[in-house]
Formats: C-alpha cells, sequence, structure tokens
C-alpha cells in the first residue's frame, strides 16, 4: 500500500483527536490572489485504486516507445509510472496510445492534463481535465482535484477553491487538497476553518511537515501559543517510529 494512506498513531494521536465529523466548511471563500496552489502531482496505483475502487496496476516502466500491445488497463499503470517518473513527454505518449485503444476512457485525458500543466500549457490542461471529468461515468474526486489545481495555476481561485473543497471532502485522503482549502481559510482571517482541515490532513498523514506548521499557526493565530509551541516543538525532534516527512504530493512523494 501507498505509504500516503497508511494511517499512523502514537506520538501524532493528539494532532487528530479533534477532527469533526463535518470537516472543512463547503462555503466558498473570498481569494484574495495569494491562495496558489501546488504544482502538478502524479498519479499512483493507490490513486487509482482512490479513483476506481479496482485493484492497482502495475504497469511497466515507462518506455522510450509503445512496442507491445497491452491492456487499457496496463496502460493506465505504465502512464502512472511515467507521471511518478516527471517524464511528461512519456505520459503524453502513453496517453495518447490509451486514448487510441480506448477512446471514453477518462485516464486518457487525465494524464494529458497532468503533462500539459507541468509543461505550461494551462488551457491545454484544463480542456484535459475537463474532459476527464466528462468522459468519466461518475464522479472521481480525483479528477476534481486535477480540475481544481488547474483553475488555480491558471488564476481563476474561487473556482479552483470550490473544486478543491469538494474533492477532498468526497476523499479526505487528497492531504494537500485538505491542506489547500485550509491555507484559503487561513488567508481569509477564519482560523478556526483552517484548523478543522489542517485536523482532517493530519488524521491521514500525521507526519505531514505542512499540515503540522499550519496547524500551529491556526492555532497561535487563535490564541493557544501553548499548543503552537508543542506542534513545533513535535517536529523539531526524531518521532517514535522514524523522522518526520517532508510534505507529500498525491503520491506520497516529497516535495
Amino acid at each position: 500500500m501507498s505509504r500516503l494512506f497508511l494511517a499512523r498513531s502514537g506520538a501524532f494521536l493528539i494532532l487528530a483527536s479533534a477532527v469533526g465529523t463535518a470537516g472543512c466548511s463547503s462555503r466558498p471563500a473570498k481569494t484574495n490572489g495569494a491562495a496558489l496552489f501546488q504544482k502538478s502531482a502524479p498519479l499512483d496505483g493507490m490513486d487509482y485504486v482512490l479513483a476506481t475502487g479496482e485493484a492497482p496496476i502495475d504497469g511497466a516502466a515507462c518506455p522510450a516507445q509503445i512496442v507491445a500491445s497491452p491492456s487499457a488497463k496496463s496502460l493506465i499503470g505504465t502512464a502512472a509510472n511515467c507521471a511518478r517518473a516527471a517524464n511528461w513527454k512519456g505520459c503524453e505518449r502513453v496517453a495518447a496510445e490509451l486514448a487510441r485503444r480506448d477512446l471514453e476512457s477518462p485516464w486518457a485525458p487525465y494524464f494529458m492534463s497532468l503533462a500539459a500543466g507541468a509543461a505550461g500549457d494551462g488551457p491545454r490542461a484544463l480542456w484535459m481535465a475537463e474532459l476527464a471529468q466528462k468522459k468519466a461515468a461518475r464522479a472521481v474526486p480525483l479528477f476534481q482535484y486535477q480540475h481544481g489545481r488547474t483553475l488555480a495555476a491558471l488564476g481563476q481561485l474561487d473556482a479552483a477553491f470550490s473544486e478543491i473543497d469538494a474533492a477532498s471532502r468526497s476523499e479526505p485522503r487528497l492531504v494537500d487538497g485538505q491542506i489547500y482549502v485550509g491555507e484559503v481559510w487561513m488567508r481569509d482571517g477564519d482560523p478556526k476553518k483552517a484548523e478543522d482541515c489542517f485536523r482532517r490532513a493530519l488524521a491521514v498523514e500525521p507526519r505531514n511537515l505542512r499540515a503540522i506548521r499550519d496547524l500551529a499557526s491556526s492555532r497561535s493565530s487563535q490564541g493557544d501559543e501553548a499548543e503552537a509551541k508543542l506542534l513545533l516543538a513535535s517536529i523539531a525532534v526524531p518521532v517514535p517510529g522514524g523522522p518526520a516527512r517532508r510534505p507529500t504530493s498525491a503520491t506520497g512523494g516529497s516535495k
């Protein structure tokens, strides 16, 4: 199982203890131009499970060219490997082959959106993200998440907030989405709503340094300097079971 989705306990249990069932508010926040999202994140096998409910696909390593005749599902895994390796030309090439094999697959435009975003082609990334959502037979949080990130990159911040908020509420394992929404609430002067988001993120990934720092900031803004200092101290020393990790992308990779 991807390390992103491993629930952890122990020293960080307190961080998740106050998470409410309602989670982050769905009311659109007012954005001031400062709420920018992180760069595009790849997709791995566990994200495929997250989006489809099917077993993860182990595709081939990102190829220089496609010479065999793999199944459409295998191509999804191969495209994921290209994305994970930041081989965006390879990702685009495999996605094109996937589209040729299965014209109605939402995964082909999804990977094309990732590749276009990495190349700085925002309009194409948005077009492909919207096409992936259109082709999907049901609502898929991962596709909505990519759509929101693309909107944010294009400066459409209110629409981006709504998409990322909805996606991360539907699928809490989209940790960076939870953090993004919380940071928007912080910038809009509502540290309590922000705190809910950061705690939800930490309930999934307790060692996420970005979420811990953001939670400390939100507690400090609410006058709880004691907890803020405790949170910051918790990431200044090794955590039992392993060192604190850097903030992760949707695949669990360090930024």
